[in-house]
């Protein structure tokens, strides 16, 4: 039994077989997802950039620009422009570095972590029919590529 006929056995659409396609078909799903969560985020006046910073600080604590920018693949610059219009929201707040006092770090308000708990449940609820038939252990094994692609890099 050849690949294409394994595949279609395991209801898998072989259109996607060659590298161009799998690009065509990544794109496609990136602009549903942005799209979801777009307007998800628009009523809170939150940006996914915004919403992304917010929740690496909710998961990793404090962090410095450079560390912001490295987690979120930004440049430093942008960074700084994302924790400007937060800090005006609340959201987040900039410190000096306890040793380093030329250094800045940025915590997560009591209102960023109230508003990312709020956001999360939407988000998901959002997202839900996108992944309807996808089981548990496919999106476990989707997770894991993602991870394997950017530990590859």
């Amino acid at each position: 039994m050849n690949k294409k006929t394994i595949l279609q056995k395991l209801n898998i659409n072989t259109d996607y077989l060659n590298a161009y396609s799998v690009g065509l078909l990544q794109g496609k799903a990136y602009r549903i997802l942005n799209t979801k969560l777009t307007r998800v985020l628009n009523p809170y006046d939150l940006s996914i950039p915004e919403w992304k910073l917010i929740g690496q600080l909710h998961d990793h604590g404090d962090m410095g620009l450079a560390e912001l920018a490295d987690r979120l693949s930004v440049e430093p610059p942008l960074v700084t422009k994302l924790i400007d219009h937060l800090e005006k929201k609340d959201y987040v707040v900039r410190t000096l570095h306890k040793s380093d006092k030329r250094a800045k770090v940025i915590t997560v308000t009591k209102k960023g972590e109230k508003i990312l708990m709020e956001l999360e449940p939407k988000v998901k609820e959002s997202m839900k029919n996108l992944v309807d038939g996808v089981s548990k252990m496919e999106m476990l094994a989707y997770i894991h590529v993602l991870e394997t692609i950017v530990n590859n890099e």
